[in-house]
């Protein structure tokens, strides 16, 4: 179940503590083979987990401010869909609502043999007017202990494809596309403590092959636990190695990227917010398995 609880702690301080200061860290970099002031305090209930030597000292980047976001998706019945300008897999997907006292939230389940949980986007041009080169998004996620990430996987994130490049093996150049969905990976590969790594699979100009760089967090995902994910894209002046990818999980800066080149042409902007889930590179999902996802927000600067 939920916990409700440390959930309104944390969306009190994500909206009336924008000042927060949190950590700069620059998130480890690995090349993937297989598509598809004070500290912040600790969620109740959640024990801060020792990292050793990673020890970061402060500086003036804040979190974003989702009081004001232009999309909120609730989760609490079936017209969340409406919210999406495309919606191409939704047969898995089920609003949950364990107990009158708990919030709903989004079940995505990706059968034995699947690859896909659920496909839907939010497509900037169509639902908004024009398309951002900087956008903000936020959401809940928890994994069950069936979700095996030793083969990774792909969560929530931005995207501009433009039906070209940037996924499956489709290499981006600067002039053709981009992404950088949320990412999932074993933790030896992300090198963290906790049961699930993250990153942000990222396709750019200067990646190392066909397929996507992984941009490690430096903390992951503890098994049914809800975690509170948050995205910062800035795509870079065309041409130049100045974009921008950041990410806190539970209030912490957990990955910090400056001298990310996703395009060389203005023609390129976040095209979208893709709401996919993906189990695997190569290997579909073994057994049946899901994840559960609330309280989608996105916004611009």
């Amino acid at each position: 179940m939920k916990d409700t609880t440390r959930r309104h702690v944390l969306e009190t301080a994500v909206q009336g503590a924008l000042v927060t200061q949190v950590w700069p860290i620059s998130g480890r970099t690995q090349t993937d083979t297989a598509d598809d002031q004070a500290a912040p305090a600790e969620p109740p209930g959640r024990t801060r987990r020792d990292h050793g030597d990673r020890t970061h000292r402060t500086n003036d980047t804040t979190r974003p401010d989702f009081e004001d976001a232009s999309v909120h998706v609730s989760f609490d019945d079936d017209e969340y869909v409406d919210a999406f300008t495309t919606t191409s897999i939704t047969d898995w997907n089920t609003i949950q609502s364990p107990s009158e006292s708990d919030d709903s939230y989004l079940r995505i389940d990706i059968p034995e043999g699947e690859h896909y949980g659920t496909i839907l986007r939010y497509e900037y041009e169509e639902a908004e007017g024009d398309e951002p080169s900087e956008a903000f998004a936020r959401y809940w996620v928890r994994l069950p202990e069936s979700f095996d990430p030793s083969d990774g996987g792909k969560l929530p994130g931005f995207a501009g494809t433009y039906d070209t490049a940037g996924w499956g093996g489709r290499p981006a150049d600067g002039a053709n596309g981009w992404s950088a969905r949320v990412g999932i990976a074993s933790p030896a590969a992300a090198e963290i403590d906790e049961d699930v790594g993250v990153s942000f699979y990222t396709y750019h100009a200067d990646q190392g092959n066909r397929y996507g760089d992984n941009f490690y967090w430096e903390r992951g995902l503890v098994y049914d636990e809800w975690h509170l994910v948050e995205q910062h894209v800035r795509l870079n002046t065309p041409g130049e190695n100045d974009g921008v990818l950041r990410a806190w999980l539970d209030e912490n800066h957990v990955c910090e990227r400056t001298d990310v080149r996703f395009r060389d042409t203005p023609g390129i902007a976040i095209e979208e917010f893709h709401f996919l889930v993906y189990f695997g590179g190569a290997s579909p999902a073994p057994t049946d398995t899901a994840v559960y996802v609330d309280d989608l927000r996105l916004g611009r600067p």
